[in-house]
């Protein structure tokens, strides 16, 4: 069914919390792809169109980028309590195959967010990799990260030298899942970057590496 304009109430969230023209550009392109081609191929076609519009400010732009590491042996500990959690180095100063590097602030300020506000790690950036295809707006794609349901969920996090540590609870009936994984790999949305130099960022969530391969070898999961 075509678009009534920019107000109408069955605009998609995230078109209804872009700009007037970003809305009347989406809304004209939806409707005159769906008369040729029908509602499907018109929702793709608008989408890929506000997909471009996004600028390096962005967020889909900037999150495109994930910053990982990889597993080495032994992983899970038991708690007092019979928890099963594991401590992982989520990242590192050292330079990613990339050439990426983090400073030694930004991992002190990661620590200190994950501390204020756990986060949860799932599996293969599956659901984030719906989200970048998605159009939401930067405030949609950080509310639905920073909720969504995980098999881990962190408890504490440190820095020390060099080195971003992070203790998570794990959900037992993933165990094995975890076991599989290669490494993690933290979601972030970056605010400060000089080069390939990351002074500032939002950290999100992370995932494990089952079926994705990290991109940092120098740290990874200890007992």
């Amino acid at each position: 069914m075509l678009y009534k304009g920019i107000n109408d109430d069955r605009l998609p969230a995230y078109v209804k919390s872009r700009s007037e023209p970003v809305k009347t550009k989406w809304v004209n392109l939806f409707n005159e792809s769906f008369k040729k081609y029908g509602s499907k191929r018109a929702i793709l076609i608008a989408n890929l169109w506000l997909k471009k519009q996004v600028t390096s400010k962005g967020f889909l732009s900037r999150s495109t980028l994930k910053f990982d590491v990889c597993s080495e042996n032994g992983f899970l500990s038991r708690s007092k309590d019979g928890e099963e959690f594991i401590t992982l180095v989520l990242n590192t100063t050292d330079a990613h195959r990339d050439g990426i590097v983090f400073t030694e602030e930004l991992l002190m300020d990661m620590a200190r967010q994950i501390n204020e506000n756990p986060i949860v790690g799932d599996v293969d950036h599956m659901l984030y990799k719906r989200i970048l295809q998605s159009g939401m707006s930067d405030e949609q794609v950080k509310r639905v990260l920073k909720s969504k349901p995980g098999i881990a969920k962190t408890v504490k996090a440190i820095y020390d030298k060099g080195k971003l540590w992070v203790r998570a609870i794990i959900d037992k009936r993933y165990k094995r899942l975890i076991q599989k994984s290669k490494g993690v790999s933290s979601e972030i949305f970056y605010s400060n970057v000089s080069g390939k130099t990351f002074n500032a960022a939002e950290i999100l969530g992370f995932t494990f590496n089952v079926k994705t391969t990290p991109a940092e070898y120098t740290a990874g999961v200890r007992i």
